[in-house]
């Protein structure tokens, strides 16, 4: 089906906006971020760690590749699964300050350095979800109107 301008309506470019562009980034930071991190797992010899990146990796490229190419069904699962994280993360939070007002003897000052560590990530994977809906959004009122065209 052809559009307005005469490009083809399943171009990939159809949707450009600064929410996919903003996507584009955060997701190809972490990605980068990623591969880094993979490298010095392989420097190091971890074998854990070299596990765990190589997962990573494949799951933000994925990501990006879905953003890229507009994969909705694929946004939508993400866009769940990182709801989910979200609200695990919220309640490790709680559960970390309940913790930390507690009389027990720990190590408080390690709990206090993951409980920022993981308001942190809260707040940035909410801004995720966030702009994954929005994308979404802005996906389904282009194809609409690549449609109606």
């Amino acid at each position: 089906m052809l559009s307005t301008n005469g490009a083809n309506a399943n171009d990939l470019s159809k949707v450009r906006s600064k929410t996919k562009l903003f996507l584009l980034v955060l997701i190809g930071i972490q990605f980068t971020l990623s591969l880094i991190e993979f490298v010095f797992a392989i420097v190091n010899g971890y074998v854990e760690a070299i596990l765990i990146t190589v997962i990573s990796v494949c799951i933000d490229g994925t990501l990006l590749s879905a953003i890229f190419m507009q994969w909705r069904t694929v946004l939508r699962v993400f866009r769940t699964i990182i709801i989910v994280i979200v609200i695990i993360c919220v309640i490790s939070s709680l559960a970390g300050i309940l913790v930390l007002v507690g009389g027990e003897k720990m190590d408080k000052e390690q709990i206090a350095d993951d409980l920022i560590t993981v308001i942190i990530g809260s707040l940035i994977y909410s801004l995720l979800a966030y702009l994954l809906g929005k994308y979404l959004d802005q996906i389904s009122v282009s194809e609409q109107f690549s449609y109606s065209t």
